[in-house]
């Protein structure tokens, strides 16, 4: 006497194909949650910039950690932490970026408007630049200029937006600085309006 019956058995996958089908999805939901549980962010408050050799401006999002990179069963997934796209072939380098404490500026007036420099110097000491001294030079310019020694163009650019403003230009340090930026890292040299 028969208690049940079964019904005939549907073709489904042979036993080792849905082993390795299951091996697969648990290979993509390990590299999912190695995303989701990727903990490498940097501090809060640190920052570092990757730079390109031979790349004259840095890149429009800093790279703010490096890839992660999970490899299970052959297959690697790789996170991207950066929109950075690299133009040239090179080493990409990432250095941190120096606080503004322990960037040395030296102001300069050559706008022919007396005081500009002293007041440019309590802007920059209010949002923490270490700023080493202020001088007046000749001849007059027209607009004002941020110049930073190699190796600083990421601290040249926080300097312009967010010390400096109006409208500040960013460009080489100069091959003959002006007296007094000797040990400067930066200068800043403030010109009449446009």
């Amino acid at each position: 006497m028969s208690l049940g019956t079964q019904g005939p058995r549907s073709p489904g996958l042979p036993p080792a194909a849905r082993g390795a089908a299951l091996i697969g999805l648990l290979v993509v939901i390990g590299i999912i949650g190695l995303q989701v549980l990727d903990d490498s962010s940097p501090v809060r408050g640190e920052v570092t910039v990757t730079t390109i050799p031979g790349q004259t401006t840095l890149p429009t999002t800093p790279t703010t950690h490096a890839p992660a990179t999970a490899t299970t069963k052959g297959t690697t997934a790789t996170k991207a932490a950066s929109t950075a796209t690299t133009l040239k072939a090179g080493t990409a380098t990432t250095l941190k970026l120096k606080k503004p404490a322990d960037v040395k500026v030296m102001v300069y007036n050559a706008s022919g408007v007396q005081g500009m420099a002293a007041n440019m110097s309590d802007k920059l000491k209010s949002v923490g630049y270490n700023v080493i001294g202020t001088d007046n030079i000749t001849p007059t310019r027209t607009g004002t200029t941020v110049q930073c020694r190699a190796g600083l163009d990421a601290e040249a650019t926080k300097l312009s937006n967010d010390g400096v403003g109006s409208g500040a230009t960013v460009s080489a340090f100069p091959a003959n600085p002006p007296k007094g930026s000797d040990e400067a890292n930066c200068i800043v040299i403030l010109g009449k309006a446009a």
